[in-house]
């Protein structure tokens, strides 16, 4: 008796659904078929070879930040179209798989382990950087408001000397008015008191 292998089964109650799709193979079965008609029905299948050389590149192209960025970003898109057509993925995933093999179905689980380890590693960074941002954005505002109440106090003190300059300029103006009305008070009582003694021709004394 063989080791059990993962392989679909020959029989149309298990390959086929009621709709005519294939489906993966959940049971573990027997190899009875012949080694040439194995061969002749695995040509279509990618060789172990070619399946080891894949997980190579899987695991240097999803380590690689710009090949795994690039990935993600077709997926986005992807994703993104058939958000905008509102079109359910789980119906085109499931019928992916049931088109693959098991090898190829573990794959392309292998590749989604990957991808989701990596999304999480990048949500945490998205939630350090989200948690850095709230703090500055703290330290922002509370600047601004700092800022704030400075120039607050500023309008209050320019407020403050404006008034006393205008206080100043005011009084300056008012005691310049009056000696200049003192002046003006004064003059003719000096016209009329010259006038008399050049009448009398009395000249007042100069002083040296």
């Amino acid at each position: 008796m063989q080791r059990p292998s993962l392989i679909e089964d020959d029989d149309d109650d298990h390959t086929n659904n009621k709709n005519g799709k294939q489906l993966l193979s959940r049971s573990l079965t027997f190899d009875k078929e012949p080694l040439k008609q194995k061969q002749i029905k695995r040509l279509s299948r990618p060789s172990p070879a070619i399946i080891e050389q894949q997980l190579q590149c899987l695991d240097r192209s999803l380590l690689s930040n710009d090949n795994w960025w690039q990935e993600t970003m077709a997926d986005v898109r992807v994703n993104a179209k058939a958000i905008e057509q509102n079109i359910d993925p789980l119906p085109y995933v499931r019928d992916m798989l049931n088109e693959l093999s098991n090898r190829e179905a573990f794959l392309y689980a292998r590749q989604c382990r990957v991808v989701v380890a990596k999304l999480r590693l990048c949500w945490i960074d998205v939630n350090e950087e989200i948690k850095s941002l709230l703090k500055h954005k703290e330290y922002t505002e509370a600047a601004i408001e700092h800022i704030r109440k400075d120039l607050i106090i500023n309008k209050d003190i320019t407020d403050l000397v404006f008034q006393c300059l205008t206080n100043a300029s005011r009084t300056f103006e008012l005691a310049r008015f009056e000696k200049l009305d003192n002046l003006q008070q004064r003059q003719p009582s000096l016209t009329a008191l010259s006038q008399l003694l050049s009448t009398l021709d009395f000249r007042l004394p100069r002083t040296p």
